[in-house]
């Protein structure tokens, strides 16, 4: 059996920051969670205060109106922007 010799490892300026950036990564993805989960909790909250007469599918820009009589004219990528334009 040899003996161990320790090994000396040089570990350069950009990797070292490569290590550390990449060890935030799931820090900053926890931090985004919970502006996701609004995105999700309002549209829910429009989906059950909408009364199906107050929509219609609306290709272009749509608008949703979010406070007194609820309303959503949009297409599908319309009802996305205007959810994630809320906040």
């Amino acid at each position: 059996m040899t003996p161990r010799h320790p090994v000396n490892i040089r570990i350069s300026p950009r990797t070292t920051t490569l290590i550390l950036t990449l060890s935030l990564f799931p820090a900053l993805a926890h931090t985004q969670e919970p502006s996701s989960q609004r995105h999700v909790a309002d549209a829910e909250r429009l989906v059950q205060q909408l009364d199906l007469s107050n929509t219609n599918y609306e290709h272009g820009v749509g608008s949703i109106t979010w406070t007194g009589t609820v309303a959503s004219h949009t297409d599908c990528s319309g009802f996305i922007d205007q959810i994630l334009m809320k906040r």
